[in-house]
């Protein structure tokens, strides 16, 4: 996380800014009533975001030794009255977590204007469309409006990404069905304006009505339907995209206006497929990507030029590989074709980017090259958290810019609040960076909103490990094999099983993972885990470089991973390191 400059002026964290020379909170312009100790405790929690700042140091800081006061008691109430003021929660901070009986820290995002004098108009408003309403009377046509939603998100998304952020899909579609109030939903989701919005389409027609809300208020700015042939979708989306960022203030970038021209007329058959790969694509599980893939296909089958269907086809296999749901050896250069043939269309389309950057992580090992098109992905895309979420997840693992990493990951999940795959996995770049009580705390409290998330346990299980942790390690372990039974889980619980002593139990979890490979492939990396736990590095180590002969892409954490902290300094760790030849760390 950056930490702010000490001359700095002005600190900016979400909505609000705090301005150092006046001793004044604004949220979106708006001063918010701070009280002197707790503005104090505030400064000190932001010029060490994301680290402990223990109670002795707030007594120290705040009352002098010679002022005798009920400190416990006197702390409690300028913390508790500073959550009141940013909103926040003790149970589920966003800005402020508590280590008890040690301290807090701060544990958003911490950026600065780049000048004091341009904090207005540098700040951006912050948007949401919400799901768009089926007024077809079909159920069956719920695809097409979730469709519509998603598209009218990405087109809003790319028209001003410097003064509009625009809150991605996952977190949109959190409030289908949801009959909230707007006042609700903007509190929640911290926004300045919300889209709501209803579609029907009747044969080759359809019609799109939208209206602009200013939340603070739940003022009505502006109203409209819109009528059309479904081959002339994209630029109708375009025309109610325009016109609601113009209702705002906003100008449209240069690049906003290129792709306003770009948008063409489409095969109403072909658009079908790609909203219903949309559709499935979403659902992010194994069947899901699988049917979008058949979707997407049939999308280029009747329009071989439709450069989305082209991207999304990419992504959707890239992301297949890399959640290891099908043969690397086919998914990839499958995706790789796919990504190619977008580009060639079309070589803004950031989806495209992030499937080549995929491909060329996890089958080339073209580090470099991944990077450029993770970089080239957040430069068409500013307000897609995917982009950022990508980057930051590489520049953790393979660069160890652990700074930019966090600061990738906080973005994302700014853009993208109530997604939990990006917050599940955001506990990683925690771990990479050995801030261990701040990923389990993570994983904690993401669990806490989804138990199924096995990324959380599989973190906050190495994590607890690498702080000795031994029983919340096995217990996270054992809940993530025993639910998923993934070799992930099966790999790190025999880790922990011989950190714990329990060399039965490792030896049982090696056993297992011999018999399966019996029927399906093992990947070497797991049973590395295992004998490393156990202490016997010979073992681990020829796992490890059979691993790397097997050219299977867990191998690139080699460096970054405390899992594998027992193994360095040994010569054959040493030269496997230098076969890999992994980007030199970030200073």
């Amino acid at each position: 996380m950056q930490n702010p400059d000490p001359a700095a002026k002005t600190i900016r964290f979400g909505a609000y800014e705090l301005d150092l020379r006046s001793g004044e909170l604004h949220k979106h312009g708006v001063k918010i009533k701070l009280r002197d100790k707790s503005f104090e405790v505030l400064t000190l929690l932001l010029e060490r975001p994301g680290e402990v700042v223990r109670r002795e140091e707030l007594r120290a800081r705040l009352w002098p030794a010679d002022v005798f006061v009920d400190f416990d008691n006197n702390l409690n109430t300028a913390v508790t009255r500073l959550r009141e003021a940013l909103g926040d929660s003790a149970d589920k901070p966003r800005f402020i977590e508590t280590l008890p009986r040690r301290g807090y820290r701060f544990i958003a995002h911490v950026s600065q204007p780049a000048r004091d004098a341009d904090r207005a108009s540098a700040r951006k408003a912050r948007l949401a469309v919400l799901p768009f309403e089926n007024l077809s009377g079909d159920p069956a046509q719920e695809y097409f409006s979730d469709g519509m939603t998603e598209e009218m998100i990405t087109q809003l998304a790319a028209l001003a990404p410097e003064r509009l952020g625009v809150i991605a899909r996952t977190s949109a579609m959190h409030y289908k069905g949801a009959r909230k109030d707007i006042a609700g939903i903007g509190c929640e989701l911290d926004l300045d304006y919300a889209v709501e919005g209803s579609v029907r389409r009747a044969g080759d027609r359809v019609r799109i009505s939208a209206q602009l809300i200013q939340v603070r208020d739940q003022t009505h700015l502006w109203a409209k339907s819109y009528d059309s042939e479904l081959r002339n979708i994209l630029q109708l989306q375009g025309e109610v995209a325009e016109a609601i960022v113009r209702q705002i203030d906003v100008t449209v970038s240069p690049a906003g206006q290129r792709s306003l021209r770009r948008a063409r007329p489409v095969d109403p058959e072909a658009h079908d497929a790609y909203i219903r790969g949309l559709f499935e694509y979403n659902k992010f599980n194994p069947s899901g990507l699988d049917q979008a893939v058949e979707h997407f296909g049939l999308a280029i089958e009747k329009d071989p030029q439709y450069a989305l269907a082209h991207a999304k086809l990419a992504i959707a296999r890239a992301f297949i590989g890399f959640w290891g749901y099908g043969p690397p050896s086919e998914t990839f250069p499958k995706a790789e074709a796919a990504a190619g043939r977008a580009l060639a269309l079309d070589d803004t389309i950031s989806d495209a980017h992030i499937a080549l950057g995929i491909v060329h992580w996890f089958y080339h090992w073209k580090l470099e090259a991944c990077q450029r098109e993770f970089e080239r992905a957040v430069d068409l895309s500013p307000n897609d958290p995917t982009a950022h979420w990508a980057l930051a997840m590489f520049l953790g693992s393979m660069k160890e810019d652990h700074r930019k990493a966090v600061a990738g990951v906080s973005l994302a999940q700014e853009l993208d609040p109530l997604s939990m795959s990006i917050r599940s996995t955001a506990g990683w770049v925690f771990y990479w960076s050995r801030q261990f009580d701040r990923a389990i705390a993570h994983c904690r409290k993401t669990l806490e909103m989804d138990e199924n998330s096995v990324q959380a346990y599989l973190v906050l299980g190495l994590a607890a490990l690498a702080i000795g942790s031994l029983n919340e390690a096995v217990a996270a372990l054992e809940e993530s094999a025993a639910r998923f039974g993934d070799l992930f889980s099966l790999g790190d619980l025999g880790l922990a099983y011989g950190l714990a002593g329990e060399r039965e139990k490792a030896c049982a979890v090696i056993r297992q993972l011999e018999e399966t490979a019996r029927s399906q492939q093992v990947p070497s990396i797991f049973l590395a885990y295992a004998h490393s736990g156990l202490e016997d590095k010979d073992q681990a180590l020829d796992y490890l470089e059979k691993a790397y002969a097997e050219h299977y892409a867990p191998i690139l954490w080699l460096r970054v991973s405390p899992q594998y902290d027992a193994l360095r300094g040994d010569p054959r760790y040493e030269r496997l390191l230098h076969r890999l030849d992994l980007p030199p760390p970030a200073c």
